[in-house]
Formats: C-alpha cells, sequence, structure tokens
C-alpha cells in the first residue's frame, strides 16, 4: 500500500514537471518572451536606437493651409506615419501624436526627453507671403542673438536652453538630410533659429518643413502619396546614416 502511495506521488511531480516544460515550451512557440510578453520588452528591443517623430499642429490648430485646402497638421502626420513605416523594423519608433490632437510644444520634447530618444525630428509645412516660395527648409535650434555668448554655451544644460548642448550633432543629421532630400531633385535648404520645440531637446534634434502650402504646386505635391512617399524615404536614408 506505501508502495502505491510512493509511486502516485512521484507519478504527479513528474506529471508536473513535464506540464511546467510543456507550458514553457509552448510560451516560447506563441511569443510570450516576445518584447512585448509577460517579462517585458525583449534585449533587442531594449538595444534599438530610438526615433521620436514629432508631425507638427494637430486639432483645433491646423497649421498652414493651401488655396486647395490642403493642411499642415494632416500631411505631417502623414509623413510621420509613412516614417514609422520605414523605420521601425531598425528602431524603436515613437510619435508625439498618432492622430488628430493638439499637443503643446514642452509636451511634444518631453516625451522625447522621458523616452531617452536618440534623434528628434518636428515635421512641418511652410507658408509664405511669396507664392513662389518652394522647397523643403531645415531648420537646427539656434541661441537668439546676443543671447548668450557663443564659449558660455556649452555651460549651460538648463531644460529651456538643453539643445544648444547638442549643436554639433544636429547640424550633423541636417547636413544628412541635406544631401538625401537633394537626391530627390527637392530644392532644400538649411537654417538656423530660436525654435520653442527644439529647445528642449536633449538629444540631436531638427525641424523640417517638407513643402511651402502657399505654393501651388508644392501643395500639389504635398496631396500626393507617391511625392509624399519620396520625401519620407529621403528622410529614412538620412536616419540611417545618422544613427548607423
Amino acid at each position: 500500500m506505501k508502495k502505491r502511495i510512493f509511486l502516485g506521488l512521484r507519478n504527479c511531480r513528474i506529471e508536473g514537471a513535464l506540464k511546467i516544460l510543456l507550458f514553457f515550451g509552448l510560451a516560447v512557440i506563441a511569443g510570450i518572451f516576445s518584447a512585448e510578453g509577460v517579462f517585458g520588452k525583449s534585449n533587442v528591443e531594449k538595444e534599438k536606437k530610438i526615433v521620436v517623430l514629432d508631425p507638427g499642429h494637430g486639432g483645433a490648430d491646423i497649421g498652414a493651409k493651401g488655396q486647395d485646402g490642403a493642411v499642415e497638421k494632416t500631411i505631417a502626420l502623414t509623413i510621420a506615419r509613412m516614417l514609422l513605416t520605414e523605420l521601425e523594423s531598425r528602431y524603436r519608433v515613437i510619435l508625439t501624436r498618432a492622430d488628430d490632437l493638439e499637443v503643446d510644444s514642452a509636451d511634444r520634447t518631453a516625451k522625447a526627453n522621458t523616452e531617452k530618444a536618440d534623434l528628434f525630428i518636428s515635421i512641418h509645412t511652410s507658408a509664405s507671403f511669396l507664392r513662389e516660395a518652394s522647397g523643403v527648409e531645415v531648420f537646427v535650434f539656434e541661441t537668439p542673438p546676443g543671447q548668450m555668448p557663443a564659449k558660455e554655451e556649452k555651460k549651460i544644460k538648463t531644460w529651456d536652453r538643453v539643445q544648444i548642448t547638442h549643436k554639433k550633432e544636429s547640424r550633423e543629421f541636417a547636413e544628412a538630410l541635406l544631401n538625401s532630400i537633394a537626391m530627390t531633385g527637392t530644392e532644400v535648404r538649411l537654417h538656423s533659429a530660436p525654435l520653442v520645440v527644439l529647445e528642449g531637446a536633449d538629444m540631436p534634434a531638427v525641424l523640417l518643413e517638407i513643402g511651402q502650402l502657399t505654393n501651388p504646386l508644392d501643395e500639389k505635391k504635398l496631396r500626393d502619396t507617391v511625392e509624399l512617399t519620396v520625401i519620407a524615404k529621403a528622410i529614412a536614408t538620412a536616419v540611417l546614416e545618422f544613427l548607423k
């Protein structure tokens, strides 16, 4: 009788161990240990560099508007979604807004800082009093003239001016964008300005204006999915070059 009880207990233990092994085997097959599994993100996911895309405007703030009805907030989000598709296999890509929502400028860079992003790209279109103005504008942050001596900039790291500590890297990425976008045949220019959306970014950061909505030809291109895809791929190429 005792022998039967002992054998029964041993069999239960063996069955229990087999069930545990079976569970873990199925768990691996089912992908439970993937980036979103029970143990959190995989090491591969954690090691991916982080790119934050910031589609400008949103909600009641439509941004610029073209003569034929194209609006900046919609174009910016479309480009951001295209870039997400282009980049997500290589990087962890985060959008500051994934829908038609209004987001404060400070919250946009705060999100990038919280995520410890490696790159921040704010996406916009432009408008001009000159209808013939066209092409892409790339902006990097610059301290307002006369506000701070250049030799003092690197000593300062307050959140409202932290971007100045990344000036060199931001300009390097801007140059990569210029080269890549120019290869598409699009006119592209580099500027520096004290832009609020960039000043608090604690990583390399640029603002892109991907066309002039006040120019009828540019507006037509910005309403064309094929044209937007070309620009998105050029931006993605610059990101790959910069973060390699």
